[in-house]
């Protein structure tokens, strides 16, 4: 069993800064758990199976390895060919390091449970053809699948100081199939070479490289053996010293996979530690307050504890989804996103509750699985409305999962009525004489840090919604027009939606100087810091009524935008507008108000007709 570079040929020289490689270096534990326990839970080897996945750490003589001589002379050309390269020296000289001793380390990441890899090298729609012969390429069967973009295959590589890993597959109907795969650079041997070179047994032409299909040509040791169908990955040379790499990825699991693990969709044997739905409650418990565990122990509190809240719904476009939220002090209100691989994407903040609480989403429909999926950068790390531009549906299933969420969190707090909830109310939370109109999040000590516990037991989906809702936007860094300040407990559509920027009157994020007022020459004003809270009217011709304080005296025109919990702006056209003190109209041309005037530290009041019925979290800034 060899290592081989196929020849370059003449084409572009392969240099070390390879851009897969380079995304997951630095913590090698969370990177190669979260690929690799995604990659397996996609090959299921039907559905609802529960996978089980292994890190096992092993030690080989060199002498073992049949490819061993050859991987040392590539590092060596490879040193040699880039020798002008400083990061490239330092990597090959810690890789000869690595390489050139009697014994070479390496992880061993198994799966089972799943279908293997199946494919042939040459069939590029096949599974083991993008794994192993393409860059850049996810062949998934389930289109709600973890992955879909063929870089998380490269995770592995990263935690190899060789860059050097080994595929060893047995599918469902029992093929087998081998092969390594070597990421380097191009180099002289004896011509100069592409930069992914491969192990195998190569017999006949020097430019093919087969994956060996003979199971008594692969070593023993790299066999599957009688352990059924699945996927074993031996990371050779791995980074880790023996004694600090367990605890670090038996931390990565439980902070990436518990909600997976709890519903059983996937179980972790690494080292000596097994994390099982039966396990998991004591290691969560062990690790409460250790990272990166303890970000996430709020949320599998909300999952577990008899005190929290289940709320499910069946959404239009996102299909079925479950939310389980937990109230109580210290709790960090926030909602851990996940879909139905029970992956945690990323924290989403909802500032709809004064209440602190935390909670847990899970999308589990295929179809919103599949548009989330678009959704999704390479890292998986968050849920972007901008990424899929093309299939609007996807925004939409979106935009319904935060308006259930958020619905769903409003029933944990007051219910006010129509008659018991109105503008002196509004001013026990929002006093006049306060600078800031909600508390800190961070501070839960204060006599309002609670109000009102949580309803009865049962399952709810949606409650009414209340005539009049808190809308409290503030810029808490003090730059008029920054776009960065944080949006208060806002109002959707009744259909679902936020605010989509339709019929919005402008761009995104866009000044609306170019509408005429407040401009840049020398006698124009220093623009001020605006403070704005606001609530539904109780007037039907009306949408908004707005309170308004600059920090200096101001005369010129005011911007209305609309702000999502992710800080970003969008401007929304107003209708019409009055001075509530004089009932006087004012001047609007798409999302601006002409010819305010204000005085430091005094309020001022305003009403506002939008151009759509949309319901949104508003702020307005200086023009």
């Amino acid at each position: 069993m060899r290592l081989k570079f196929p020849p370059l040929c003449g084409g572009a020289s392969i240099g070390l800064n390879d851009p897969g490689i380079e995304t997951f270096e630095g913590n090698y534990a969370h990177y190669i758990v979260r690929e690799c326990a995604q990659n397996s839970l996609d090959a299921a080897s039907h559905k609802g199976s529960k996978i089980r996945l292994e890190f096992k750490a092993h030690s080989f003589q060199s002498s073992q390895l049949s490819f061993h001589e050859d991987l040392l002379e590539a590092l060596k050309a490879s040193k040699s060919y880039w020798s002008s390269q400083e990061k490239a020296q330092r990597f090959f000289d810690g890789a000869l390091t690595k390489l050139n001793q009697t014994s070479v380390s390496f992880l061993r990441i198994s799966d089972s449970g799943t279908t293997g890899v199946p494919g042939g090298d040459f069939d590029q729609n096949s599974p083991w053809y993008g794994l192993v012969k393409s860059r850049g390429v996810s062949v998934k069967e389930d289109s709600g699948s973890g992955g879909s973009f063929g870089i998380g295959k490269d995770a592995p590589l990263a935690g190899s100081a060789c860059r050097t890993v080994l595929y060893s597959s047995k599918t469902l109907d029992g093929n087998i199939a081998f092969q390594g795969v070597s990421r380097l650079v191009t180099h002289l041997n004896p011509d100069e070479t592409q930069g992914t070179g491969y192990i195998g047994d190569f017999e006949g032409s020097e430019n093919v490289f087969p994956a060996i299909r003979d199971e008594q040509k692969i070593p023993e040791f790299f066999r599957r053996g009688d352990r059924g169908p699945g996927l074993d990955i031996w990371v050779v040379g791995f980074k880790y010293a023996s004694h600090e790499w367990e605890k670090l990825f038996i931390g990565a699991a439980l902070a990436n996979f518990w909600p997976a693990v709890y519903f059983e969709k996937i179980e972790f044997e690494i080292g000596h530690t097994t994390i099982s739905r039966e396990t998991l409650p004591s290691l969560m418990k062990e690790w409460q307050h250790e990272d990166p565990v303890k970000s996430q122990f709020p949320f599998f509190q909300a999952l577990i504890s008899p005190a929290g809240r289940e709320f499910s719904a069946h959404l239009p476009v996102a299909g079925s989804c479950k939310l389980f939220v937990l109230t109580g002090k210290d709790l960090p209100r926030l909602v851990a996103m996940t879909r139905k691989t029970g992956m945690i994407i990323y924290e989403a903040s909802f500032r709809v509750l004064r209440t602190p609480f935390a909670g847990l989403f899970i999308c589990e429909s295929e179809v919103g699985n599949s548009l989330l999926k678009t959704l999704e950068p390479p890292s998986h790390d968050r849920w972007d409305p901008n990424r899929n531009v093309d299939d609007p549906k996807a925004k939409e299933a979106l935009d319904q999962i935060k308006y259930f969420v958020r619905e769903s969190l409003r029933t944990l707090g007051p219910d006010p009525s129509e008659t018991s909830f109105n503008e002196n109310i509004l001013s026990r939370f929002l006093p006049d004489d306060e600078e800031s109109e909600l508390p800190d999040p961070n501070d839960d000590e204060g006599p309002e840090a609670d109000l009102g516990g949580r309803p009865d037991e049962g399952t709810t989906t949606q409650r009414p919604k209340p005539p009049v809702s808190i809308i409290v936007n503030k810029d808490e860094r003090g730059r008029a027009g920054s776009g960065e300040g944080e949006g208060g407990g806002g109002e959707e559509s009744p259909d679902g939606r936020e605010g989509d920027g339709k019929n919005t009157g402008g761009k995104r994020g866009s000044s609306g100087s170019d509408l005429g007022t407040g401009g840049n020459d020398a006698t124009t004003p220093v623009k001020p810091n605006v403070s704005t809270r606001g609530w539904r009217s109780a007037e039907r011709e009306w949408d908004y009524e707005l309170v308004l304080r600059t920090d200096s005296d101001y005369e010129g025109g005011l911007l209305v935008m609309a702000l999502d919990e992710d800080g970003t702006e969008q401007e929304v056209a107003v209708d019409r507008a009055e001075n509530l003190e004089t009932s006087t109209p004012i001047e609007t041309v798409g999302n601006l108000m002409k010819e305010i005037k204000t005085s430091a530290g005094k309020p001022s009041r305003v009403r506002v007709k939008l151009a759509s019925a949309t319901k949104l979290t508003l702020r307005v800034k200086p023009s």
